[in-house]
């Protein structure tokens, strides 16, 4: 596999550039006492030491050997001056002396324990980092691990060509330990099912791998039951339970990603480690697509039966609601017509049963039995007093009969009937007929009576007695 740049010369400037924070640099590139001791006695006068120093400041961080043409930054050669109590002039015509800077690059070396890059330490940074890559395959940040290492192990940062190098062989690395992660564990029988699916379905133009990636066209139970057929499908392949499981989830999508954009062609040219790894993220991909997709299509078709069932019954009621409207008409005019208790008979017994009966059923009339039954039931009844009253009023004449009748709600029929009945009554008083003796009830009732009048008397007596001291007294 071809070598492939992971990072840009604008990515490496960036993670060699000096801190902007001034907090960063008095961190960095303040000087210890045992620095200023060593710099001092290494080197005789002032322009060396702030030589030494500056290359000292240097290979800390950002872990470089500066070139031989170079201008320091100014914030630190200002740091530097400060602590060594020296004119930062003495920098200038440093790079016309090869001969002494490489001395005092090797006086710091040996001192500090700083190493140059070399073989050795390719080997160690290719090994730290493929780790790191089984977890990311983002350039800069595989680069900023290898710089972290190199610093971290007093190694000086090579050439970029040299870091482009190491992090690309690193994601190669990486790449095939995934690619034979998740086709070791394949038996030879799944790995059949896998390259059938490269192959073109019968009497149709896609692969069976194109078939699966589908998204459903609309969402209707011809699309869900295609849906689970193709998750019966990948379930049929049966793949290990914990495959995938220990590659990193970035990783697997991006594979999957990749894979998914290529054709069946492409893939069949691929090694068998990574056709068949990439065969197999994709399907873990799109068997969690599908279950998410089938789980929404049926919440949305369940939705949709509900509403469909909602809408039908309001559209029932609606075109019932004439017919509901006329019977309670009919309902109506028979309670107004009705006395409080007949009303109460009304609500309590017949007419709850019968209405709730007929109105659950739309299309049924109530008969004439039960109108009759509701109008017996809810007449009204008149005690002997109110029957009499009414007669009364009507021997007196001052309103029509059939007024009289309208105004006490009361049928005609009903009224001469009452007025016969007290004639009737009238006649056998004239003749003695309804002499009789008194019951044990209305001597119980006289008694009573007779005893609330002695106590008003008595009552009565007392309050006379109460005003006539009172007169007395003025006078």
């Amino acid at each position: 596999m071809a070598l492939r740049k992971s990072i840009t010369e604008q990515e490496f400037t960036s993670l060699i550039n000096i801190p902007q924070s001034g907090e960063e640099l008095i961190r960095i590139y303040s000087l210890s006492y045992d620095d200023i001791i060593f710099i001092k006695a290494s080197c005789r006068g002032k322009t060396n030491h702030i030589r030494v120093s500056v290359l000292l400041s240097y290979m800390k961080f950002p872990g470089i050997i500066i070139p031989t043409v170079f201008i320091p930054d100014e914030r630190i050669l200002d740091l530097l001056c400060n602590q060594l109590e020296i004119d930062k002039s003495h920098w200038k015509d440093y790079d016309n002396l090869a001969e002494t800077r490489q001395d005092h690059i090797n006086i710091l070396r040996k001192n500090y324990g700083y190493e140059n890059f070399s073989s050795t330490y390719y080997t160690d940074s290719l090994f730290n980092l493929t780790k790191f890559t089984l977890q990311t395959d983002k350039g800069i940040l595989i680069a900023q691990q290898l710089v972290k290492f190199l610093r971290d192990a007093k190694i000086l940062i090579p050439r970029i060509s040299v870091v482009q190098k190491i992090c690309s062989e690193a994601l190669i690395n990486a790449e095939k330990q995934i690619h034979d992660t998740l086709s070791s564990v394949l038996s030879n029988h799944q790995k059949q099912l896998l390259d059938t699916l490269l192959n073109l379905q019968e009497k149709s133009s896609i692969s069976q791998l194109n078939w699966m990636k589908q998204s459903p066209q609309a969402v209707n139970s011809k699309f869900l039951l295609m849906h689970i057929k193709r998750l019966k499908t990948i379930k049929d392949i049966d793949l290990p339970k914990d495959i995938g499981k220990d590659i990193h989830q970035t990783r697997l999508l991006k594979i999957a990603r990749e894979g998914r954009q290529m054709t069946p062609q492409h893939l069949r040219d691929f090694e068998e480690s990574r056709r068949y790894a990439t065969l197999v993220a994709i399907l873990l991909e799109t068997k969690a697509s599908i279950i998410d997709e089938i789980i929404e299509m049926n919440d949305k078709i369940i939705g949709s039966l509900f509403r469909y069932a909602k809408n039908t019954q309001a559209q029932k009621m609606q075109e019932s609601g004439k017919s509901m409207g006329e019977q309670l008409g009919v309902f109506f005019k028979i309670g107004c017509k009705s006395s409080a208790k007949s009303r109460h008979y009304i609500l309590k017994s017949v007419f709850i049963k019968r209405v709730i009966l007929i109105m659950a059923t739309p299309k049924k009339k109530p008969t004439e039995k039960f109108v009759k039954d509701i109008r017996q039931n809810t007449r009204r009844i008149f005690t002997a007093e109110q029957k009499i009253l009414i007669v009364m009023e009507g021997l007196r004449a001052e309103t029509s009969v059939a007024e009289l009748c309208r105004n006490h709600n009361i049928a005609q029929s009903q009224f001469y009937a009452w007025n016969k009945e007290f004639m009737e009554a009238g006649k056998k008083r004239l003749n003695g007929d309804i002499a009789r003796e008194a019951t044990s009830d209305e001597v119980s009732d006289l008694k009573k009576e007779n005893a609330r009048l002695k106590e008003i008397v008595a009552d009565l007596v007392v309050r006379y007695d109460i005003v006539k001291k009172s007169l007395d007294r003025l006078d």
